[in-house]
């Protein structure tokens, strides 16, 4: 007979050893974060009557705040490249740019009324065709 414990099975051998991934999660936000970005909305937007307020308010929080798996997700790889499965990667990273980009452009325009627009397209174009457009 061995002196190794043998391994439990069933429920209690089925239990995870470590937390589930942040995919697995819908992470919220903490009440001082939202109640810190409705300070930041109030202090950047007035003029509007209490109820548009309240409304541009909540969905300003809300912009800022759906994509924290997003962030947690782009941390974990920005923080740990070297152990990161190519595909995840890629996943994480396409994931973060259709959620998120979308998300910050709402958020902008609704506490700074501002649309934001693509700036860098002229970087992205080859140096000759910018010298032909100077």
């Amino acid at each position: 007979m061995s002196a190794k414990k043998r391994p439990l099975n069933g429920k209690n051998g089925s239990l995870p050893t470590a937390p589930l991934p942040a995919t697995n999660r819908i992470q919220r936000p903490s009440k001082e974060l939202v109640a810190l970005l409705g300070k930041v909305f109030d202090t950047l937007q007035s003029g509007k009557d209490r109820r548009t307020h309240k409304r541009a308010q909540w969905a300003f929080t809300f912009h800022m705040t759906d994509w924290l798996n997003d962030l947690d997700r782009l941390t974990a790889l920005f923080g740990s490249p070297e152990t990161a499965d190519r595909e995840q990667a890629a996943r994480d990273v396409a994931g973060f740019l259709y959620h998120v980009v979308p998300h910050l452009m709402a958020a902008a325009r609704n506490l700074l009324d501002f649309r934001a627009e693509d700036i860098f397209v002229e970087l992205d174009k080859e140096p000759s065709d910018r010298a032909a457009r100077d």
